[in-house]
């Protein structure tokens, strides 16, 4: 039994994305999944020839561990669950992520502003 995410792609966005964005969403999946077929494509003899066979099939495992962490992480579970809950569940935490960002950002630059002007170098 193969193991693998071609099919995942085509489950999560016929069940999460509305019937007004599911053909562009269905559009933008197409060309992500071919693009990416395209760089394992012509990539594989570089890496084979670099890194060798075990190399390069850690290589591909490691791309797939981080897939396996984004799936688990950011796609909401859908079962038993109407289009509307769904919807509704992605907007709430899209803006919780949205405030998050932003909070995040501003610390950050908050804490850059009081470093920076605490580490000013004198030039004699």
């Amino acid at each position: 039994m193969p193991l693998d995410f071609g099919p995942v792609t085509w489950l999560v966005l016929s069940e999460v994305f509305p019937m007004e964005l599911r053909g562009r969403a269905f559009a933008i999946a197409t060309v992500a999944n071919w693009s990416s077929n395209l760089i394992v494509s012509a990539t594989f003899l570089n890496i084979l020839s670099t890194f060798g066979v075990a190399g390069t099939f850690l290589t591909y495992a490691g791309v797939c561990l981080m897939g396996v962490f984004f799936i688990f992480v950011f796609i909401p579970e859908t079962k038993n669950r109407t289009l509307e809950q769904i919807s509704s569940q992605l907007s709430s935490e899209r803006t919780s992520v949205t405030s998050r960002c932003s909070e995040l950002c501003t610390r950050a630059r908050h804490n850059y502003r009081v470093r920076s002007s605490s580490d000013t170098v004198k030039l004699s």
